[in-house]
């Protein structure tokens, strides 16, 4: 957006997104395409920003989250063989602070931190499909570009 005289702004697209432009009913068909994968994008790094991305890490916190909630609640004490991630984790911690971390208390941990990243990634997940249907359904321009901008924080 470019800011001109009287309050008004000049839009600049890509060329090619917008076809015929002066017709009584101009094509927005690749524009909405380019502006849904945008909010894609956008969603893709947030989503990224919430965890570790190195290979494979989706499988560990997986794995950490499946032991953490098949360990019954209220057990204090973790089968090491049942539960490899969460007791290593607990073992290595303890090492590096020098005070003992139960295994309790990195499932809790582990439960606490899913429940938050589940329900940001359903916000998110939840703006993402809302815009991209508000998207498609736009007849003009205002409402497509209003349409593709996602307030992701609020």
């Amino acid at each position: 957006m470019q800011p001109v005289e009287d309050g008004r702004a000049a839009l600049i697209l890509p060329d090619g997104l917008i076809l015929n432009p002066y017709a009584e009913t101009p094509d927005f068909s690749r524009l909405k395409t380019y502006l849904r994968s945008k909010v894609d994008m956008e969603a893709a790094a947030i989503f990224k920003s919430n965890v570790t991305d190195i290979a494979g890490q989706d499988r560990r916190y997986a794995q950490k989250l499946a032991e953490a909630q098949s360990w019954a609640a209220g057990a204090d004490e973790a089968d090491p063989a049942l539960y490899p991630f969460m007791v290593a984790e607990a073992e290595a911690r303890s090492a590096i602070s020098g005070s003992a971390v139960p295994v309790s208390q990195v499932r809790s941990e582990v439960l606490a931190r899913s429940s938050e990243v589940t329900a940001a990634e359903a916000r998110i997940e939840a703006l993402r499909v809302a815009s991209k249907i508000a998207v498609q359904a736009g007849d003009n321009i205002c409402d497509i570009l209003q349409a593709a901008t996602v307030d992701w924080n609020g």
